[in-house]
């Protein structure tokens, strides 16, 4: 007989014939092969019990159909990362009114100038969103003399983003400088991985939106910059979009909700001694539409 099981050649206990000692009976084989005999037959029980404890062990050590299906999925998903909604962000600030005053941003009360210091302010990331009743897009009148600008964003991973203004669409907050003096830019941004979008910004003394030597990775996308309506020449004084040092920035997009519309000014857009850009997409000195020209800058892009 053998001690070999159907399954994979497994040695199996409960497929070897139990083995007694025999008595001699009168006729059988000699002592010295009777001993022989019974030799081989302890040998091949010794072997099957050995197996049947391997076989034992083995069971113990293979895991249930769950823990192996748990076990492969930890480690599929163990290089996995997990992304979080795109408007997640450790601290929220949502601007509630269109004036420019100071103060608390709070749910009473909370305009841009507050939101953005707050979010320098802040640990973490920060988006800021509008909601400014009634619905529609909202003019905001930066400062009310000479040099009054909006706080520089110093920030690390800041969002603004005006698409969120009920009603107001792609564009739902203008930003306006409404005094003829003075050296203000619209935007300027400072910290890394800030993003600016849904934006109208007319009128500045300097530039539209300004990114300094120390902002890396930003992304501008989505504005009309000289531009109320998409329409109307709205120009800066000097360029629309000026890039200064830094770099790794995006600068519109492939689609349609990220280009930006830069109209009037010195140069519409300008990069100076900054590396490793991408612009594309834009549409400098024409209107939202491309169908007809919006005051051509000086220069579109350099």
């Amino acid at each position: 007989m053998t001690c070999k099981s159907p399954e994979r050649g497994i040695t199996r206990k409960s497929h070897c014939t139990r083995i007694s000692r025999a008595r001699p009976r009168s006729g059988s084989k000699p002592r010295l092969e009777e001993d022989e005999h019974l030799r081989r037959l302890r040998s091949r029980r010794i072997r099957c019990g050995a197996a049947a404890r391997s076989l034992r062990r083995r069971k113990r050590a293979i895991p249930t159909f769950p823990a192996r299906a748990a076990a492969l999925v930890v480690a599929l998903t163990a290089g996995l990362s997990i992304a979080s909604p795109a408007a997640a962000a450790d601290n929220a600030w949502v601007v509630n009114t269109s004036g420019d005053g100071g103060g608390a941003c709070t749910a009473s009360s909370c305009t841009l100038r507050s939101a953005i210091l707050a979010a320098n302010a802040s640990l973490g990331s920060d988006l800021i969103t509008f909601s400014i009743a009634p619905a529609g897009q909202h003019t905001i009148i930066v400062g009310v003399g000479a040099d009054n600008a909006l706080p520089e964003i110093t920030g690390n991973d800041v969002v603004l983003d005006a698409t969120t203004q009920p009603g107001g669409g792609g564009h739902g907050i203008r930003l306006h400088d409404a005094d003829t003096s003075g050296s203000e830019s619209g935007l300027v941004l400072v910290g890394e991985r800030i993003t600016i979008r849904g934006f109208a910004v007319t009128r500045f003394d300097r530039y539209g939106i300004y990114l300094k030597p120390s902002s890396r990775s930003a992304v501008v996308a989505g504005n009309w910059i000289g531009t109320r309506d998409g329409l109307s020449d709205d120009g800066m004084r000097d360029d629309g979009i000026r890039v200064k040092g830094g770099g790794v920035h995006r600068i519109g997009g492939a689609s349609d909700a990220d280009r930006n519309v830069v109209s009037g000014g010195n140069d519409g857009i300008e990069l100076e001694d900054s590396s490793d850009n991408l612009v594309v997409g834009n549409y400098v000195g024409m209107t939202a539409d491309g169908s007809a020209a919006c005051r051509t800058p000086v220069a579109g892009s350099r």
